[in-house]
């Protein structure tokens, strides 16, 4: 038998802090469609057999008739265990527009 996997997503307290990854692929591969993505600002930091990589995420997507064009800013733990290497974990937080955009003097800062 396969093994089930979860994943945890932090949300508000209105919604379930756990998702079974059956119905998290049925909701991304269904509703949800991305037209184009991009990768940029990549920041490697490699310690022996795990690596830190950040990046920023950008994606023109819908879902469910509503706009989901955002930026995310995203953090991955890659481990190498023999080979190849693999993501350990992923955390991401949508970039929120800077507050000189908002109208106030302090600087950008990740939702």
């Amino acid at each position: 038998m396969a093994r089930s996997t979860k994943i945890i997503l932090s949300l508000p307290p209105r919604f379930s802090p756990e998702l079974l990854s059956q119905d998290w692929l049925h909701t991304a591969l269904g509703a949800y469609h991305v037209h184009s993505y991009t990768f940029c600002d990549l920041q490697v930091r490699r310690l022996g057999d795990v690596a830190v990589v950040s990046s920023i995420y950008s994606q023109q997507a819908d879902g469910g008739g509503i706009d989901r064009n955002t930026e995310f800013f995203i953090t991955d733990a890659w481990s190498r265990q023999g080979e190849p290497w693999k993501v350990a974990a992923r955390y991401s937080s949508k970039v929120e527009a800077s507050s000189a955009a908002r109208g106030r003097d302090s600087g950008p800062y990740i939702a």
